[in-house]
């Protein structure tokens, strides 16, 4: 799994919790036990959906800028190639006349 999907099963999950948390107070007590103990293990818990909306924008975000500069990176050794082409051309007219 990329980590853009992590973050969209995360949200929902966490969404989805947060609906049961409200409806029900037996399972929100459960569940918080839960992440209590986990957090004291010292596991990480991905239950807050505003932080995790928030962390799939960022790498998209970040994505998009990588995208970004590979695309520029592309067009450069492209023009390079080129201006080495028509520079080995004209030296080569050149040198047949």
């Amino acid at each position: 799994m990329s980590v853009p999907n992590i973050f969209k099963y995360e949200l929902e999950k966490a969404k989805k919790l947060k609906e049961v948390k409200k409806e029900n107070v037996a399972v929100a007590t459960k569940y918080s036990w839960k992440v209590a103990t986990e957090k004291v293990i010292g596991v990480r818990v991905h239950d807050d959906p505003k932080l995790l909306k928030r962390s799939l924008q960022k790498e998209k975000k970040r994505r998009e800028k990588s995208a970004g500069k590979w695309k520029d990176t592309v067009e450069t050794i492209e023009k390079m190639r080129e201006e080495k082409l028509a520079k080995r051309r004209g030296n080569i007219e050149e040198r047949a006349n």
